[in-house]
């Protein structure tokens, strides 16, 4: 039973991820709603997945996004609220290991779809995208793998 309720929040957690690249793609915007539900699923996740450590889970939280805070406070436009926040709430469900697996994978994808942008679409430099489903990919593979 214990086995059931792990892979149900998993695959809620998935599809709230999926919901969030989406609507990311198409308004360029993280809502707090989506982000809440990732909260919420943590907190249940703390029973139902206890392979993830509570300390590890609120290490996760701002492991990363507190960097990325830092960073859009120096450089304004580098990432949205909604970036840093989504990074706090994968944190506190995957733990600091697999959000920081999440962050790298994210970072080198969005990395080679800037090289397309680049050299393919000839985008300048300044060329503005959705950070959000390459974090939304990173979770999702740190979580399967």
């Amino acid at each position: 039973m214990a086995e059931l309720a792990s892979i149900i929040t998993k695959i809620i957690f998935l599809m709230i991820l999926i919901r969030i690249a989406f609507l990311d793609l198409r308004n360029q915007r993280i809502y707090n709603r989506d982000i809440m539900i990732i909260v919420w699923l943590s907190l249940i996740g703390m029973y139902t997945i206890p392979e993830i450590p509570v300390l590890s889970k609120l290490t996760g939280v701002i492991g990363i996004s507190i960097p990325m805070l830092l960073i859009a406070i120096i450089r304004r436009g580098a990432f949205g609220g909604g970036d840093i926040k989504l990074m706090a709430a994968g944190g506190l469900f995957l733990g600091w290991e697999k959000i920081l697996s999440a962050v790298v994978l994210a970072v080198f994808s969005a990395g080679i779809y800037c090289c397309y942008l680049l050299f393919v679409k000839k985008a300048g430099r300044k060329a503005v995208f959705p950070l959000g489903p390459f974090l939304c990919f990173g979770m999702a593979m740190a979580l399967v793998m």
